[in-house]
């Protein structure tokens, strides 16, 4: 577990045995959670994005928590921590170049004690089309 502090004036060192996570964390979907991404021609992709709140603390580097999100066929893939939002909560990402099959998706955090939240969304897909050199 991290044990420094960033501030805007210095970093500083707090107390190696920290509290315990008395707390659950929270998803929230910040209107994103599971959608798709296209790029090139005619390729498409899935990305998650999630926010994590826990009133015990988000680490600066995120590393205080592990993300998840497990697809309709149960595959699983570990989300990355993006940026912090505040001393409390940060925002984890996951991409993959998989066209994302439709179906309820499930987002997991699990904090440094254990405790586990879950989110699920339900992701329907949506037909890309694009114009190629002789038109639609």
């Amino acid at each position: 577990m991290q044990n420094r502090v960033d501030s805007d004036w210095m970093p500083f060192t707090v107390a190696s045995t920290l509290s315990a996570h008395a707390y659950k964390p929270a998803i929230d979907l910040d209107g994103f959670g599971a959608a798709s991404w296209s790029w090139d021609e005619g390729r498409t992709g899935f990305v998650g994005w999630f926010k994590v709140i826990d009133h015990d603390g988000v680490s600066s580097d995120g590393q205080s928590h592990t993300a998840t999100v497990e697809y309709p066929d149960g595959r699983e893939g570990n989300m990355y921590f993006v940026r912090p939002a505040s001393a409390t909560a940060g925002y984890y990402e996951y991409w993959s170049a998989d066209l994302p099959p439709s179906g309820n998706y499930t987002f997991k955090v699990i904090d440094p004690d254990g405790n586990e939240t879950a989110s699920n969304q339900l992701y329907t897909g949506w037909l890309y089309l694009y114009r190629n050199k002789e038109g639609f």
